[in-house]
């Protein structure tokens, strides 16, 4: 028995679906990511923006659940190793990366469209936009502009994060 060819058609929609795609998304790195969006990978991953989005977002009862689209790893909340514990050992790298992955693929789009204009109007993010409480969140206002958080998460797009202000970020109030 051959295996089954797809039509003409079939196969034309898919290439014009494949170029649209490609066309809208930009073409993306060895590992999955856009160029602009590469560019916050390594502050995110070296610990820069992380902590403060684990200790803000990543509650239990918040973006620390399995049930939440955007899930966020973090030591005092959910882990992605079986045998870590919340309140154990710190957030692994492996965390971490899921954590990078977690944000940036919300709106890969206009993330990238922010950090090309160098980190000029984030609320047009989701992530920052409910944070902020612009936007109905469950978990209410979280940031406000010029605070710790909000530092951190708009300097990180604008390309230079800064460290003071995410490490007074990831520390209890």
């Amino acid at each position: 028995m051959s295996p089954r060819r797809p039509s003409s058609l079939l196969a034309a929609l898919a290439l014009a679906v494949a170029a649209f795609a490609g066309a809208c998304a930009g073409t993306p790195n060895a590992k999955g990511y856009m160029q602009e969006t590469e560019a916050l990978h390594q502050p995110f991953i070296a610990g820069d923006v992380a902590p403060a989005i684990g200790w803000s977002c990543g509650s239990l009862d918040c973006h620390g659940t399995v049930a939440r689209n955007m899930r966020i790893f973090s030591q005092y909340g959910l882990r992605l190793g079986t045998t870590d514990t919340p309140g154990g050992m710190p957030i692994t790298q492996s965390e971490i990366d899921a954590d990078f992955r977690s944000v940036s693929s919300l709106e890969p789009e206009i993330m990238n469209q922010v950090v090309a204009d160098g980190g000029a109007h984030p609320e047009r993010l989701t992530l920052i936009r409910k944070a902020r409480g612009t936007e109905h969140h469950k978990g209410g206002t979280i940031m406000v502009p010029g605070d710790h958080l909000d530092t951190c998460l708009t300097t990180w797009l604008a390309g230079a994060p800064n460290q003071a202000e995410c490490d007074a970020a990831s520390q209890p109030p």
